[in-house]
């Protein structure tokens, strides 16, 4: 049996959260975790990601994307900096088994 690891941590904290990460992705360590959207908005570059609305602001303007290409642009906004394998993409974006068919998954990065 494995080994459960919950980890609270607020604002102040996220680069501590982000290391954790970083770390469990070179690890190659097998984590479940949902797609949290009640998240607060991300702020990059210019770029604001609003996850309880489904919303891509770029300089004042409103980006038009599809709920799974939403849902792959936050993923990878959370993730900044750190290199995420096609099936932890699908893992967090479908929550599903990976079926080794990344087609779908590569139609949409190329659309982003």
């Amino acid at each position: 049996m494995g080994k459960l690891l919950v980890v609270s941590l607020d604002e102040a904290e996220k680069g501590i959260f982000d290391k954790i990460l970083e770390i469990v992705n070179e690890a190659d360590i097998s984590i479940d975790r949902k797609l949290d959207e009640s998240q607060s908005d991300i702020q990059i570059d210019g770029l604001s990601i609003m996850p309880g609305k489904h919303k891509v602001i770029k300089k004042g303007k409103e980006t038009n994307l599809t709920n799974i290409e939403f849902r792959i642009f936050y993923v990878l906004a959370l993730h900044q900096g750190i290199t995420l394998s096609k099936e932890k993409i699908y893992n967090y974006v479908w929550n599903g088994e990976y079926l080794q068919d990344d087609s779908n998954i590569t139609s949409h990065v190329r659309r982003l």
